[in-house]
């Protein structure tokens, strides 16, 4: 064994010591071979009580939160996501650039607040024709078509990109530009997909609540088959129901988060370096936020019905500083094909 390799099993053992001893009151997990090993034992966890795991991957270990208090506890003192060698977020970077997604610190607040104009009301209604016009190719109603009258009305995300400038004057470079185009394109389809995916899979399962879906679409929209900016507002249980797909299927089941520093998660100090993953899944199926979790049930977010949880509670997009700047347009292109989607088709 060479110095370098000594010397490097001695840092690791050395930095994680006080670790080892903070996390000594775990049951630490055999078997987990996979992710759904993974998953599995951070769900049985959370559903004995605790707010927050541990697990190690060979010498390092990997923390997680699966209650609001926890998860308010690491974003108040840590929103810089989990990057670094074989972590998630670095190994996505190649693909799609230092957008938005995966950007940390000081290049991520200018590039947030530059962009965040892009995700404006008024810039958002502009898409809902556009959206209808895709949801209906989808569903091979008519071929796509947009007209270059509707673009010259319509500001675009890349006029947002090629033209926001900062209190300096500065703007985005182009390889900013290329990466936020890269996230983007990733974050606008593979989500939303998934989404839509998990709501036509959840109107088969649950036949009694596709027909409340279904009659709140018709007695919103009548005859007509284009959905516009009031509709989207006017609709009372196809929200409640989307809602319901993103708790009990969470298309993105979690996210990472890395620090520099000492953390204190529920007592426990998370030594610097740490991946404290933020488990989506297991947050939306915890019983101590969410009455009956295992249940499917859009009644669930009724205004006079809700459960006790707070905002920490329901988190398909994350919450605070670092939470989707796009959400409003996923949930509008959501509602729109989903709309399209139970007047033309039922399913069984």
């Amino acid at each position: 064994m060479n110095l370098f390799v000594s010397i490097l099993i001695v840092f690791i053992v050395i930095t994680n010591l006080k670790c080892l001893t903070t996390y000594r009151r775990y049951e630490l997990p055999t078997g987990v071979k996979n992710s759904k090993d993974y998953m599995n034992y951070a769900f049985d966890l959370t559903k004995t009580g605790s707010k927050v795991y541990c697990l190690w991957t060979g010498p390092l270990p990997v923390v997680g939160v699966t209650h609001p208090e926890t998860f308010k506890q690491l974003i108040g003192q840590e929103h810089r996501k989990a990057r670094g060698h074989n972590e998630p977020y670095t190994l996505i970077q190649e693909w799609i650039g230092e957008g938005l997604l995966v950007s940390g610190d000081r290049k991520w607040e200018r590039s947030r607040k530059l962009l965040t104009p892009a995700f404006h009301f008024n810039i958002l209604t502009g898409y809902i024709d556009v959206m209808n016009t895709v949801s209906d190719t989808f569903q091979k109603e008519h071929p796509l078509e947009v007209g270059q009258s509707d673009r010259k009305r319509r500001l675009d995300f890349l006029d947002i990109l090629l033209t926001a400038t900062d209190e300096h004057g500065r703007g985005l470079d182009r390889e900013e530009i290329q990466s936020e185009v890269d996230t983007f394109t990733f974050e606008g389809h593979d989500t939303t997909g998934s989404a839509l995916a998990w709501s036509i899979y959840a109107l088969g399962q649950n036949p009694k609540i596709q027909a409340k879906v279904y009659e709140d679409v018709t007695a919103v929209l009548g005859d007509k088959n284009h959905v516009d900016a009031t509709d989207l507002h006017d609709f009372k249980y196809l929200p409640k129901y989307i809602k319901e797909v993103m708790r009990y299927y969470s298309p993105v089941p979690l996210i990472a988060r890395k620090s520099a520093k000492t953390l204190v998660i529920d007592g426990y100090e998370v030594p610097p370096g740490t991946r404290v993953d933020i488990n989506i899944y297991a947050t939306h199926h915890n019983p101590a936020i969410w009455d009956t979790p295992e249940m499917f049930d859009p009644e669930r977010f009724d205004a006079d019905n809700k459960d006790g949880n707070d905002v920490f509670g329901f988190i398909p997009f994350s919450a605070g500083n670092r939470n989707c700047i796009g959400q409003v347009f996923a949930l509008n292109e959501i509602k729109i094909c989903l709309a399209k989607f139970v007047k033309r088709d039922s399913l069984s």
